[in-house]
């Protein structure tokens, strides 16, 4: 949803949060590639996955590092605005000029054109699965997807504002003024009832929360809210909204986004209220934001370009001073964190209020801090066991030397340099044991402890159940999580994670099974349990990883974070957190989510470090091609920044990551074999991988190595000294008979020139054009007359001149085409089009054609294939380039065909001198040039068979007119 256009605003990332400095992961896509619009104001995603942005330049379609323009040849201007996309993936856009276009077979069609302009008034576009419809001050318009044209519903402007139509749970909606109407794409519309207040300067957005039907609007007042439920206006809500242009209104859930010329102001529905939580990017101003089918988000900006980010974010909190260590933290439910600094000073950070940090007086470096969850109560071990209260401590146990503190039910276990104690809720002790204890994690019925130096498992009464032994010897674990029943999951001295069970009395202790968790074992650090997941912190980055089915996701963000300095991992309501000695990081939306759309890749090129070769087929590698360059994309995004491309060479291999270069991904060589070469991309961020793409691939082995380079080898030094005899007599005939070949064909060529040039002046093309002549001076139109004799005479010139020659440029050429048919064209009242067309990849003056090799071709298709035409006519002439030195000449005309040409012109038993001469020419051009030449003629024709036209299609060697020279 959208305001009138006015001021164009957009956001980057740039958020302070508590304090300290939030930094998305994300990209400028200015940076990636050449965004050609200074101007955006608006995106949008289509059922493809494609993104278009309307622009001050005209509308785009985001492809692999490119922007495709879409422009109709009766549009004013170049400044888009509104594109939505309708159920049929057709992108429908206005302009100022109050058109409204549609893009369908990537063709650009001018659907409606109204004056409303004239009042500054642009429609309001809007679809659903039935229509698209067009709102302006005087009629709406429904544009059926199952008929032609539109249907109309005239409304009468009587000063009032009018919205776009919104669909709601109800059906489509529109506000006219106070009235609030119902709108059927068939039918029209009809009155609901009458809202309570009206806007006086337009630019109302209507859409639903809930059960809320709401809308918004500005004016020279300020920001209002309108509730049809309640029958209510407020404009005391909006207050931060004050003197700020509001461009877009999005909701997103339960959220109400505004997009203003200083940034984005996000709003929470709260009990049927929008309630304002925070502000975003000052510094930027917002025209849009979508959240596209991955679940990036595509923000646009006025003069800024286009920021893609993903919706996960990492904060960074630098505890009160940055030069003091960070003993413990522990995160809370509101988004802050309670945390110890410097072994003395407790702080605890609300988002919601200001707190104050707490001397504790007395030092120590074995700090740590818990939350019950079951009464959501945080309390603090220092040199005594204190409750974390409204911001202060109270004491609730006081015992020396305490080294570890949880919860077991509704009990409290607490440990000592000494004892183990066993507490109640009110922190009175029921049971103790004696001897030094390091940590303890209970389970469903016991309790596992780092006791006296090795790893013990107690029952809920402290009773000592046994010592756990690995290997044959005492375990010792440095950290350890319960995952279920009594199961859990540990990190021994030797970085080995175990998993350590009590099943019916049967104690076991086993190593994970995982090859991927064995590679980062060496790095591991920290784990902690949220059912049903564990994380693990390790050297290199976190991962995540379900037990109960295996799956590992890893996670590096290798560019944002330094992990060799983390060393405390912790799991709160909705991030992760991990700590350095003097930093706090909160990760959000770390891992990829179990819904994230499959990603496929595709392969754009593959080729050696020397070549290129076809993708669609098996390829035959040389034995020594020196490594693969690899080209991809994924379906659906506009660049892939970021993820890494990962191949093995056989299924039972495990995945290796390609060498990134600038110009692709380079895959080593193999030895000798065939192959099906396995590819796919994954992201670092969030461990998402695309779907496996295999190629079959056959190295071929080194020829020295094979049995028939030996007998041949035998074979040629027996026979050398025959073969270079015989061969050094060949050729010398061969290069004689060459040079006679060469002056022969030479001799014929001319004489063909001479007999082709008498066949293109055409006696009856002469005739007719003086008859044109003549006509013109009989009509006293002197000026056409010398004109077209100039013309005609121009064209004589031409003839005699190229006549003399063997070849021409592909330039001059061209200008003779032009000239011959720009003077058919006026002979035959305009009956008929032509378009002369060079591909980019050409420079015409540069490259030798054979002289007026082209005319009669085109002469046949005026003559033979336009004359006897009803209705439009057309001819094309299209040059391009094709792969390995050749030029494509392509003569196509929509006439009647060669078969009824030929039905017409039977009684005159007539073939064009022309073609047989040319015919001739091209045979003996071919001598000359092999197989390099060659014509191919085709019959065009529809789905009936019925004739649409003749394509000639005529292949030349490329031939530069510098080497041309030489040769002549």
């Amino acid at each position: 949803m959208r305001l009138n256009l006015i001021n164009i605003c957009i956001l980057f990332y740039s958020m302070l949060c508590l304090g300290q400095d939030l930094r998305p992961y994300g990209l400028h896509l200015d940076d990636q590639m050449e965004v050609p619009a200074g101007e955006i104001y608006d995106v949008v995603e289509d059922l493809e996955h494609q993104k278009w942005i309307a622009s001050g330049s005209g509308l785009y379609k985001i492809g692999m590092n490119q922007f495709e323009l879409y422009r109709s040849d009766k549009q004013f201007g170049q400044s888009v605005f509104n594109p939505i996309v309708d159920s049929r993936n057709r992108v429908w856009f206005t302009n100022l000029k109050g058109q409204v276009f549609c893009v369908e077979d990537e063709k650009v069609n001018l659907k409606y054109a109204t004056k409303d302009y004239e009042n500054g008034f642009m429609p309001l576009l809007s679809s659903n699965d039935q229509a698209v419809q067009v709102v302006t001050r005087k009629e709406i318009l429904s544009f059926p997807y199952k008929q032609k044209g539109y249907i109309s519903h005239p409304i009468v402007y009587d000063g009032f504002p009018v919205t776009k139509i919104t669909e709601l749970n109800e059906g489509q909606f529109l506000l006219h003024g106070r009235r609030l109407l119902k709108y059927d794409s068939l039918k029209g519309y009809e009155f609901v009832q009458k809202a309570p207040y009206f806007p006086s300067l337009g630019g109302t957005i209507l859409f639903q929360m809930g059960t809320r039907l709401i809308y918004f609007y500005q004016d020279s007042i300020g920001f209002h809210f309108v509730d049809l439920y309640r029958n209510q206006e407020s404009t005391e809500i909006f207050n931060e909204l004050k003197g700020l242009s509001i461009v877009q209104i999005t909701n997103h859930k339960n959220q109400i986004w505004f997009c203003t010329s200083a940034g984005l102001f996000i709003y929470e529905m709260i009990d049927g209220l929008p309630v304002f939580q925070k502000r975003l990017m000052e510094s930027r101003v917002v025209t849009s934001a979508i959240i596209d089918f991955k679940g990036d988000f595509w923000i646009t900006t006025y003069r800024n370009g286009i920021y893609i980010f993903r919706p996960r974010t990492i904060e960074e909190f630098v505890i009160n001073d940055p030069n003091y260590f960070i003993n413990d933290f522990i995160p809370d439910a509101n988004g802050g964190l309670y945390a110890i600094q410097n072994e003395a000073i407790f702080h605890h950070y609300n988002p919601l209020e200001s707190t104050k940090p707490i001397d504790l007086k007395r030092r120590n470096n074995n700090q740590r801090l818990f939350h019950d969850s079951d009464s959501d109560r945080f309390f603090l071990q220092n040199t005594s066991l204190y409750e974390i209260k409204d911001d202060a401590l109270k004491k609730r146990f006081d015992q020396p030397g305490l080294k570890d503190f949880d919860i077991i039910n509704d009990r409290y276990l607490i440990s000592n340099y000494a004892n183990i104690y066993l507490l109640d809720k009110d922190f009175k002790t029921e049971h103790a044991v004696k001897g030094r204890t390091q940590f303890s994690v209970p389970g469903e019925n016991v309790i596992l402890s780092l006791h006296q130096g090795s790893m013990v498992l107690f029952d809920f009464d402290l009773h000592r159940i046994k010592q756990i032994l690995y290997q044959n010897k005492p375990l010792i674990l440095t950290t350890a999580v319960h995952l279920q029943h009594d199961t859990f999951l540990g990190i021994n001295e030797d970085k080995e994670l175990l998993r350590i069970k009590l099943d019916n009395d049967i104690l076991s202790v086993a190593k994970v099974e995982n090859p991927n968790i064995e590679e980062l074992q060496t790095e591991l650090v920290d784990i902690v349990h949220d059912s049903p997941f564990v994380y693990g912190l390790t050297r290199s980055g976190i991962f995540r990883w379900q037990p109960a089915t295996d799956e590992l996701i890893i996670t590096r963000l290798d560019n944002l974070l330094n992990w060799k300095g983390m060393y405390k991992l912790k799991k709160g309501p909705d991030a992760l957190w991990v700590q350095d000695r003097k930093r706090i990081y909160k990760l959000t939306g770390a891992f990829i989510p179990e819904t994230l759309p499959q990603l496929h890749l595709s392969l754009n090129s593959i080729s050696t470090l020397k070549e290129q070769f076809p993708m669609d087929q098996a390829t035959s590698l040389p034995h020594s091609y020196g490594g693969l360059l690899i080209k991809s994309s994924i379906k659906g995004l506009a660049f892939d920044h970021g993820y890494a491309l990962e191949y093995k060479w056989s299924p039972e291999e495990a995945w290796q990551p390609a060498l990134s270069q600038p110009s692709g991904f380079v895959i080593p060589q193999v030895k000798s074999g065939n192959y099906t070469l396995h590819l796919r991309k994954h992201d670092p961020l969030t461990g998402a991988f695309t779907l496996p793409l295999s190629i079959p691939l056959m190295v071929d082995i080194a020829f020295y190595q094979s049995a028939w380079f030996w007998l041949c080898t035998l074979i040629m030094l027996l026979i050398f000294g025959f073969v270079v005899y015989t061969w050094r007599s060949r050729y010398l005939e061969k290069q004689l008979e060459k040079k006679l070949t060469e002056a022969r064909v030479d001799n014929q060529l001319t004489m063909l020139k001479l007999e082709n040039l008498r066949s293109q002046m055409n006696p009856h093309f002469i005739f007719n054009s003086l008859n044109s002549i003549q006509d013109y001076i009989l009509s006293n139109d002197k000026k056409l007359a010398a004109k077209f004799l100039v013309r005609f005479s121009r064209l004589m010139r031409v003839y005699l001149n190229h006549s003399q020659q063997t070849s021409i440029t592909l330039q001059q050429e061209i200008d003779t085409l032009d000239l011959y048919l720009s003077l058919e064209q006026d002979r035959f009242d305009k009956s008929f089009d032509y378009e002369i067309k060079v591909d980019d990849t050409i420079e015409p003056r540069n490259f030798m054609v054979p002289s007026l090799f082209l005319q009669p071709y085109v002469e046949n298709s005026v003559n033979h294939g336009l004359h006897h035409k009803h209705g439009p006519k057309e001819i094309k002439v299209h040059v391009e380039e094709k792969p390995s030195g050749y030029l494509q000449i392509h003569i196509e005309d929509n006439g009647i065909g060669r078969e009824s040409s030929r039905q017409l012109n039977a009684h005159l038993q007539h073939e064009s001198f022309s073609t047989r001469a040319n015919d001739t020419r091209i045979s003996l051009m071919k001598q000359y040039h092999g197989d390099q030449l060659d014509i191919h003629i085709t019959d065009l024709r529809d789905r009936d068979n019925q004739p649409l036209g003749t394509r000639v299609s005529i292949t030349l060697p490329l031939i530069h007119k510098r080497h041309a020279v030489l040769n002549n």
